[in-house]
């Protein structure tokens, strides 16, 4: 998602999580966030770290309960 929509990203993460935790069977092993750290990288804009190299509160949602 788009790095200028860090709340809706961390709620979209925090359901991602919560959902691989409900699988029946353990079979959900976990959540990877593939290059969270990329920001302004080529107008790329799907990272989850904003312009100056800081996380934005997206990644927030991976310890949301």
């Amino acid at each position: 998602m788009d790095v200028t929509a860090p709340a809706s990203t961390r709620s979209f993460i925090a359901d991602i999580v919560s959902k691989t935790k409900s699988v029946s069977g353990g079979n959900g092993l976990g959540v990877f966030y593939w290059e969270p750290e990329c920001y302004n990288f080529q107008n790329y804009t799907l990272g989850a770290f904003d312009n100056t190299g800081k996380p934005t509160e997206a990644l927030n949602g991976f310890t949301d309960k």
